[in-house]
């Protein structure tokens, strides 16, 4: 989630945690979801992250 909050694109995290971007997307919405659950704001949209410089690993 760090990477998606930083700006990373799908692509670019699933290449760099050797995933599938569907799986990435997939841990998102499942994070979004638990967010939701607990009473929380979801911290993570797909649509409103404002790109950040790419962190170095």
């Amino acid at each position: 989630m760090a990477l998606k909050k930083a700006g990373w694109k799908v692509k670019d995290i699933a290449d760099e945690m050797k995933m599938t971007p569907q799986q990435v997307s997939n841990q998102i919405y499942l994070y979004n979801k638990k967010m939701q659950e607990n009473g929380a704001e979801t911290e993570v949209h797909m649509s409103r992250i404002e790109p950040t410089k790419r962190p170095k690993l």
